[in-house]
């Protein structure tokens, strides 16, 4: 089947083709450089593949683009790399003084690794090609610009304790990810507590939520399930304020949380973790 031709990945395959006629340079030459193959190049040109940020750094150095390249792909990469349902999300963002949010089944989407986004990504589209999970990856890292603002949100996220027992990706890449959480709690720019596994039915059982709020407007709620994800501003958010206050109710404290993270890194780093026998 004919691969579908992608605006964004055309523009930025013109400008390859230039820099590479420019340089007098064959696309077999520029595949052997960054070790791929002269169809791969083809797809970048043609626009029907998307080059990882690896593969740009390589390309634009090579091809002497100085910088160019990268700042095409940059900018190109800033459209949606996400399902179309989180763009109110991933807009609203940067713009809040203050994130609420709990997530019944992955850790939050600011807080993940590579890694840890990657080995999500890769089994939400099981069948697509590389290029196209590290889109979906970048988009990730890019929403967690947030963190090196002067000023970034207070962000206080609930996580069922299922989440951080599942070693998602492996052992190696939980470790890196409790790592972060530890040191972004330790470093008090994060607040996070933890739903006990042995916690009944709770009201956080109807899926995540992620309140916002902001300078001179009023707080938003964004809700999401498996296929479609919404921004309510009108009475669900207080509904989803006093939701939020119920699932504290449930949770571990701060320091409690903070002490179980630790356990659960050092029982997957040690391998005595219960789920690895």
């Amino acid at each position: 089947m004919k691969k579908k031709v992608k605006p964004h990945a055309k523009k930025w395959g013109t400008e390859l083709k230039k820099y590479r006629n420019s340089a007098s340079r064959t696309q077999a030459q520029v595949a052997s450089r960054i070790q791929a193959t002269g169809t791969l190049i083809s797809g970048f040109e043609g626009g029907t593949h998307w080059p990882s940020r690896d593969k740009v750094n390589l390309i634009d150095d090579y091809l002497g683009a100085d910088g160019k390249l990268i700042e095409l792909w940059v900018k190109l990469s800033n459209r949606e790399s996400y399902p179309s349902f989180l763009s109110e999300l991933v807009k609203a963002e940067p713009a809040a003084t203050r994130i609420r949010e709990f997530h019944p089944l992955v850790i939050s989407g600011l807080l993940q690794t590579r890694a840890y986004a990657r080995s999500l990504a890769r089994a939400s589209n099981r069948f697509a090609p590389p290029e196209a999970v590290e889109e979906i990856v970048e988009g990730r890292m890019r929403r967690q610009r947030i963190w090196d603002r002067p000023d970034p949100p207070k962000v206080h996220s609930i996580v069922n304790e299922a989440v951080l027992l599942t070693p998602t990706g492996g052992v190696e890449v939980m470790v890196e990810q409790l790592d972060k959480l530890i040191e972004l709690v330790e470093s008090h720019r994060l607040g996070l507590q933890i739903v006990p596994l042995k916690t009944g039915f709770h009201p956080g059982h109807t899926g995540m939520l992620v309140l916002m709020s902001f300078n001179g407007q009023p707080d938003a709620l964004y809700l999401e399930n498996a296929l479609s994800g919404s921004m309510y501003h009108g009475p669900e958010v207080e509904e989803a304020h006093e939701l939020f206050g119920e699932l504290l109710g449930v949770a571990w404290s701060p320091e409690v949380s903070l002490e179980r993270l630790r356990t659960i890194r050092k029982e997957f780093h040690d391998g005595t973790h219960q789920g690895m026998a």
